[in-house]
């Protein structure tokens, strides 16, 4: 006889009350399956609220089930079960969610899994594009929030992850392409902690340092500290020092201020993201853009109805407009304090009036990109990272092997 068995009761007050449900459930099972293997489902159900005590009668009137369930021991399991199961709380979980920011350091893969890791517990209805607004709130780079907002509110999740894995690795790219180039003779935006002087050879600085016979400039005598390190000379191709101080052309230099025969160059040096001082550096920015025959521009449209002849930089990281330019603009954006300083190698602050945000297009391709106004007889210049979003280039890289010095 069931009378003579030892009945299933479960602990209500226990600490791990799933662990002890899940006990209790088995115990049930089994006298279904063995003593009480004869009665009916709906019998079942009565022996089970008779196990579980008055605190599982109390919890049991609480659910609402139809006629249907109340004789179905599946469904009696399936409410006590989830009224057991540890309680996720979706306002915390929300906070959470809400709360997550890109970390310094973490990839956008990382960050954009932990989000979709955290939205499950937030019972959204729409998940996916709760991903994709904190996606664009969330993210480091201002830069790229930008990109993201002037989509609009047809960019889906899937396509805000591609734009930011795009640009983290365009990011990569241009690190890499950086470290190829020469502090002097081109036209680029790179990345500079000091300021480069002119060798002279066997000269010394005034705090007693020699100069640097690979780079030219004074720091200490620390091959890993010369900002000279694993560049190649433009002249002899050897590497870890600059083109200025190759001892194979030393004989060939020409006395300083000799400009006879060259043409002036556009050069700015852009302060590198582990730089304190936030400067940028400008070498040379004189002369009108005709001047430069074998150099490249584009007509590029700026708000809509006016046209900007700009200089392609593939080294630039940020684009110029003189005030000239910026005067004849029909419309006059609002300046925007500038976050970077110019300055050149002499030392002379180039004056920076500010900065705009300027819809661009070109041919099928248009994008918000921000320009720097500054007071200088130049021509406008577009940088790499807007070039490719413009699709006025292609980036191609090739890897090639480093020889020692």
């Amino acid at each position: 006889m069931a009378t003579s068995q030892v009945n299933p009761c479960i602990d209500w007050s226990a600490k791990n009350l799933p662990e002890e449900w899940k006990k209790f459930k088995q115990h049930v099972k089994l006298m279904f399956k063995g003593p009480l293997k004869k009665v009916s489902e709906e019998e079942q159900c009565s022996y089970l609220l008779i196990w579980v005590g008055a605190k599982g009668r109390d919890i049991y009137n609480t659910f609402t089930m139809s006629e249907i369930e109340e004789k179905s021991l599946q469904s009696h399991f399936d409410k006590f079960g989830r009224y057991v199961a540890p309680k996720t709380s979706i306002i915390f979980a929300r906070y959470k969610f809400h709360t997550r920011s890109q970390i310094e350091g973490e990839s956008i893969e990382e960050f954009v899994t932990h989000l979709q890791l955290l939205v499950k517990d937030c019972a959204y209805d729409k998940p996916e594009e709760m991903v994709r607004d904190r996606i664009i709130c969330g993210i480091i780079s201002k830069t790229i929030c930008e990109k993201l907002l002037t989509e609009g509110d047809t960019l889906t999740m899937q396509q805000a992850i591609e734009i930011t894995r795009s640009y983290e690795i365009t990011q990569s790219h241009l690190k890499l392409m950086s470290a190829s180039h020469s502090a002097e003779n081109v036209d680029a935006i790179y990345k500079h902690r000091t300021r480069s002087y002119p060798y002279r050879h066997g000269s010394e600085h005034k705090s007693g340092q020699n100069e640097c016979g690979n780079c030219g400039g004074h720091h200490e005598h620390n091959k890993k500290k010369c900002p000279a390190r694993g560049t190649q000379c433009h002249k002899c191709k050897k590497w870890n020092h600059f083109s200025k101080v190759c001892r194979s052309s030393i004989q060939e230099q020409r006395p300083a201020g000799h400009t006879k025969g060259k043409k002036k160059i556009h050069t700015i040096d852009y302060a590198s993201d582990s730089d304190s001082d936030g400067n940028l550096y400008i070498d040379v920015i004189n002369g009108e853009a005709n001047e430069f025959p074998n150099q490249a521009f584009a007509d590029i449209s700026v708000d809509g109805d006016h046209t900007i002849s700009f200089k392609i930089d593939t080294g630039a990281q940020v684009n110029v407009i003189p005030k000239k330019e910026y005067d004849e603009m029909p419309v006059q954006h609002p300046l925007e304090e500038a976050d970077q300083r110019l300055t050149n190698y002499s030392g002379h602050a180039l004056k920076v009036l500010g900065r705009i945000q300027l819809q661009c297009q070109y041919k099928e391709r248009s994008a918000t990109e921000s320009f720097y106004v500054v007071e200088a007889n130049a021509p406008p210049v577009i940088g790499l990272p807007t070039s490719l979003s413009l699709q006025l280039i292609k980036l191609v890289l090739a890897l090639e092997a480093q020889p020692k010095a």
